[in-house]
């Protein structure tokens, strides 16, 4: 299921799509697991690993599961009661503290440090993109 949208320009007031606009897409079963969701992008921050138009396959990180470096996440920022999703590569600096980078390197986008206002909702573990017939 298609639940949310990713564009790191853009807040929004819902935490995930309204119902009527989730949709489903099919996929081979062993690329999912049942608690595996979709992210539209939509904006810009992604292309280099998500072009706009491509769903990000992500499943759920659990609440014992150790984050990778390296690893792309699905992420949502809130800020007065407003969201921000988009997809953010976890690093590490010299003194071990975590950081988010968009995996565009356009300088318009930055690296943000893990916070509390940041929820890593899911890693990414695959891409659809539909391709022109």
């Amino acid at each position: 299921m298609v639940k949310f949208e990713a564009d790191a320009d853009r807040w929004v007031a819902h935490k995930e799509l309204p119902i009527d606009d989730q949709f489903t897409i099919e996929l081979p079963e062993e690329t999912v697991t049942r608690q595996s969701f979709g992210v539209r992008v939509t904006g810009a921050g992604q292309a280099n690993r998500l072009p706009i138009g491509s769903i990000g396959i992500c499943r759920p990180i659990a609440e014992d599961e150790h984050l990778k470096h390296d690893k792309l996440y699905f992420v949502r920022e809130s800020k007065d009661d407003k969201y921000r999703f988009s997809f953010k590569e976890l690093k590490h600096d010299k003194e071990g503290r975590i950081w988010l980078s968009p995996p565009d390197p356009a300088p318009e986008y930055s690296a943000i440090p893990l916070n509390p206002s940041i929820d890593i909702l899911g890693i990414v573990t695959g891409a659809y993109v539909q391709m022109d017939a």
